[in-house]
């Protein structure tokens, strides 16, 4: 997947991008349901059940529980960033 954003970071411009992708991390309402009050765990399956077979909207990536192996995959994949969040907060 190649973004403009990687363009600036790396000095490379390949001839094709990806088109523009929407990515969701939590859902606070869905199918008028207030789920604020629901743990990221649950809101997290909400979206990916409401999401199933999209293809500009998707829900972003998951990584393993673990902060430092999280954080290994980010090196390892040559990702941008990462943001964690406990899946039993609300």
């Amino acid at each position: 997947m190649y973004r403009s954003f990687e363009w600036l970071r790396h000095g490379a411009t390949p001839e094709l991008a990806t088109p523009p992708l929407f990515t969701v991390f939590d859902a606070p309402y869905a199918r008028n349901k207030d789920l604020r009050w629901q743990p990221l765990r649950v809101r997290r399956n909400v979206i990916e059940d409401f999401l199933d077979e999209q293809d500009v909207v998707l829900p972003v990536r998951r990584l393993d529980d673990d902060g430092p192996k999280a954080s290994q995959e980010v090196l390892t994949h040559g990702w941008e960033g990462l943001v964690a969040k406990d899946p039993q907060s609300l």
